[in-house]
């Protein structure tokens, strides 16, 4: 007998639906695509309609395959990256501004918190928050002045 969410089962203890190989590149391709545009793995085995096992077996299984999932990954992040410098650079249409009950115009607005993100990300020696207290050993002396129980 097989442990469930065994090669050949999905993690329900049903066997795995067998696909053809036209229909196995068509449903990578999908999932790839929908990971590529910044989906989650899970999401779009689900748009693709592929068993999450069955996705799990074949990144497991199949290097070339696991490689592909793994470069769909970055591009995604990168679309994010970009989409985050978009923002902070260029803006983005914000609230509107009223003139007597009237939408006139919509405020422009850019994400401060962003641009300091991506400061940390590209450059950390130079944004990193820096939260080390002590000497170079990491060790915190405390100094009490003035205090009859202190040796000293």
């Amino acid at each position: 007998m097989r442990k469930k969410g065994a090669p050949g089962r999905n993690g329900e203890g049903k066997p795995f639906r067998a696909y053809s190989v036209k229909e196995k590149i068509a449903l990578r391709e999908v999932v790839l695509a929908q990971v590529a545009l910044g989906k989650s793995l899970t999401a779009s085995c689900l748009t693709a309609g592929v068993n999450w096992g069955t996705f799990r077996y074949w990144r497991k299984h199949e290097p070339e395959f696991d490689a592909q999932v793994e470069e769909a990954v970055e591009a995604a992040t990168d679309r994010l990256e970009d989409e985050a410098f978009r923002r902070a650079h260029d803006g983005v249409q914000g609230r509107p501004v009223f003139n007597n009950g009237e939408i006139v115009g919509y405020l422009h607005e850019y994400s401060d918190r962003l641009l300091e993100t991506l400061l940390r990300a590209r450059r950390p020696d130079k944004y990193r928050e820096n939260k080390s207290i002590g000497d170079d050993k990491g060790v915190l002396r405390v100094i009490i002045e003035n205090d009859p129980d202190v040796a000293k």
